[in-house]
């Protein structure tokens, strides 16, 4: 979900040059989506009405680019058809990073350095709502003289959207943008500026509680560790855990709040691992369970659906030969399945349940040659972990 496509092509890359091994069944179909340029999938969500996949296009995906990069938003039913698509931006570069649903409300999340709806500094953040039509309800661009950057997008149970963001020198910044459009400040905060924190993803309860991760370098311990924050609705700081202290390279990957617990995806010493904790949370607070995914997985996307946890990234196979990966945990932490969903080279950074279709949908990126990556979505049966179709 937060990933350029400078920065996917360099994991892409590294990750070709390792070497490993997991034996899975090859899915039986392959196809992506893309322009002669470069193409991502960096996030996805549904409704009742379809699946919707975000990204950037460096090309002409659904109209001509505008130009250094457009963001992209697609509606697929739910069995592959492409219903709408929009490709929206300035001359300068645009993204798009996250999306969120809340009913027929469609958000959009990304960060621009032109001016989309009003610029405000080098580049800034950018909020869109669309209906399920594709039409779009209202823009707002907001940020710092400096640079800003999109980090993570979620809505309480009002419909507002409540959404994360790297503001200029600033570690991060809450904003709440309600129905209409109207962006006020919740909190913003700031550490040493040697030693910030670097905000990864958001997700909220059920009483609207935010509850952030985030991890940060310890330049005398030449660690670097992964918190968990929490703030009320109004954006008053209720307290933190320490996620992750003990490995020298941690890193903050993602974040799902189901019931009474908070569940945390986070890289240990290249170890992607997935643990529990209460919604209750202090320095003090140790994880109430954990469990660590196969060696040769990377993690970066996680979802949760009844009493289930998906994640989604790559595997590492051998030597040239890594993989779209997702899988399935009981929020128990029992293993129920785990499949590959490419057979050439790529990564899922995102993914969205649809609980009502018994399908997970996973999105992201494959490259048939690094130079020009295209997009991808499939759609995975929730109960065995097959391959449906992809697109």
């Amino acid at each position: 979900m937060r990933n350029n496509i400078l920065g996917i092509l360099i994991v892409i890359m590294v990750i070709i040059l390792a070497a490993c091994s997991q034996n899975q069944p090859e899915p039986t179909l392959e196809s992506q989506y893309g322009t002669s340029f470069s193409d991502d999938a960096s996030d996805a969500a549904g409704n009742a009405v379809g699946i919707y996949v975000v990204g950037t296009t460096y090309g002409a995906l659904a109209d001509s680019s505008r130009g250094d990069g457009d963001a992209y938003i697609r509606q697929y039913s739910f069995s592959g058809s492409i219903l709408w698509q929009k490709q929206f931006g300035t001359s300068s570069a645009d993204s798009a990073t996250d999306i969120t649903i809340r009913g027929n409300r469609i958000y959009v999340l990304g960060h621009t350095y032109g001016d989309l709806a009003g610029s405000v500094g080098l580049s800034d953040v950018y909020l869109r709502q669309y209906d399920d039509g594709g039409n779009v309800i209202w823009t707002r661009q907001f940020g710092t003289p400096d640079r800003d950057f999109a980090i993570d997008i979620a809505t309480d149970t009002g419909g507002n959207a409540i959404v994360l963001s790297k503001d200029g020198t600033t570690d991060f910044t809450l904003r709440k943008i309600s129905i209409t459009g109207a962006v006020s400040t919740l909190a913003s905060f700031t550490s040493s500026v040697y030693l910030p924190f670097r905000a990864a993803a958001m997700a909220m309860d059920s009483s609207n509680n935010i509850y952030i991760l985030l991890d940060r370098d310890d330049e005398a311990s030449g660690q670097s560790n992964v918190y968990l924050f929490k703030y009320s609705p109004s954006g008053t700081f209720l307290g933190n855990a320490y996620v992750a202290t003990s490995a020298s390279e941690d890193y903050a990957k993602d974040i799902r709040v189901v019931g009474s617990q908070v569940f945390v995806l986070l890289t240990e010493d290249t170890q992607s691992i997935i643990r529990k904790f209460p919604r209750t949370i202090s320095p003090s607070t140790l994880p109430l369970a954990e469990v660590a995914l196969p060696s040769n997985v990377e993690a970066y996307a996680m979802k949760a659906s009844g009493d289930s946890l998906y994640v989604s990234g790559y595997i590492l196979q051998s030597l040239g030969n890594v993989r779209a990966y997702v899988a399935r945990y009981t929020t128990g932490f029992d293993f129920r399945w785990s499949r590959r969903i490419s057979t050439i080279a790529g990564s899922s950074f995102g993914l969205t349940v649809s609980a009502a279709n018994n399908a997970v949908f996973p999105v992201g990126m494959k490259t048939p040659t690094p130079e020009n990556p295209d997009a991808f979505i499939a759609r995975v049966n929730m109960d065995t972990g097959s391959v449906a179709w992809q697109r």
